[in-house]
């Protein structure tokens, strides 16, 4: 999701010495990758393929523009792909990659250079954020303090065991996106830390409450749950009826 590792490597001019190199034709098919898969994965087993199997297929196949219709084979077949993940990532898209360019110029200076220095996957962290996040990334956001105001502290260590062994990556970054509204882990972290806190029902009904979340202050209330396996089934349906565009209690 988000901007591409290629959009970067445009908006920093080196896309034609990073991506597009005949002798490194499988840059130019990463790239691809995250355009479209499933073309990427086809042109990348044209690679190994041998003339009879090339024989089917001819050069304007990838870009109409620049090869005539003549066939493809294992001497041409490595600058061929290169020259059509170009067509399809660049050229098709130039007006629209163009007038993103325009939208990066700060007050008119070309920061060219400046991004030029960075890895495109740098970049993307930079913009994106971590849509990657482990245990440990989300156990460090969360304040897991045990004052007189925080959370029961039995019901914190039912939330934790929860962050490092009952939810797979997919499920952190629902937590994540839960919790703050956000769909991925800024690079230098949330500007303040998850808060939980209990939420005020009477204790012999606290297992049939859901919890309740405010993205806009990143708290977190829960009911003082019986066991892990409560909270953990509760949190879970109040992110399928997040996923759902309602149920819980969002702010």
């Amino acid at each position: 999701a988000g901007m591409s590792s290629f959009v970067f490597e445009f908006l920093c001019g080196m896309y034609d010495q990073r991506v597009f190199v005949c002798s490194r034709p499988r840059a130019a098919l990463l790239a691809l990758a995250e355009f479209d898969p499933a073309l990427s994965k086809q042109w990348a087993g044209l690679l190994t393929a041998d003339n009879n199997m090339l024989a089917h297929m001819t050069r304007d196949l990838f870009d109409s523009h620049l090869f005539a219709e003549e066939p493809l084979t294992q001497a041409n077949v490595t600058e061929t792909i290169v020259a059509g993940c170009r067509r399809k990532l660049f050229l098709d898209r130039q007006t629209a990659l163009e007038a993103l360019k325009r939208g990066w110029t700060f007050r008119n200076i070309d920061l060219t250079l400046q991004l030029a220095a960075m890895p495109s996957s740098v970049m993307c962290a930079l913009v994106r954020g971590k849509v990657a996040v482990s245990a440990g990334d989300l156990t460090e956001v969360v304040n897991w303090d045990v004052g007189p105001s925080a959370l029961n502290e039995q019901v914190s260590s039912f939330m934790k065991q929860l962050i490092e062994t009952g939810l797979d990556e997919r499920g952190r970054l629902r937590l994540l996106r839960w919790c703050t509204g956000l769909n991925a882990l800024p690079i230098d972290g949330l500007r303040q830390p998850i808060t939980l806190l209990p939420l005020q029902v009477d204790q012999a009904e606290a297992d049939s409450y859901l919890p309740v979340v405010h993205t806009c202050t990143y708290v977190v209330e829960l009911p003082t749950y019986s066991s892990y396996e409560v909270l953990r089934e509760r949190l879970l349906r109040a992110m399928d009826e997040m996923d759902a565009g309602g149920g819980c209690e969002i702010e």
